[in-house]
């Protein structure tokens, strides 16, 4: 597959993304008990130290993070996270 996307391009997603997630972030904090928080944070240790070679592993943690991440997750949010 080719594609004609640029570095520019390349750039504005990765921009227009981390501003995106600045922004779910924001708005999921305070929506976590003390637990929540815990096991948010025991994911991120443990993804910390996943391979980075090993995608398999770190899209699963990513997946559980970003389930656990909304509290109110609807089925077809995980159908779409699932896939």
């Amino acid at each position: 597959m080719v594609n004609d996307l640029t570095a520019q391009d390349v750039h504005n997603v990765v921009e227009v993304r981390y501003h995106l997630e600045q922004l779910a972030m924001a708005q999921a904090l305070g929506r976590h008990t003390p637990a929540q928080l815990v096991r948010l944070r025991a994911l991120i240790d443990e993804f910390e130290t996943v391979e980075p070679t090993d995608a398999e592993e770190q899209f699963r943690l990513g997946k559980e993070f970003h389930l656990r991440d909304y509290p109110r997750t609807t089925p077809a949010r995980i159908r779409r996270i699932s896939s």
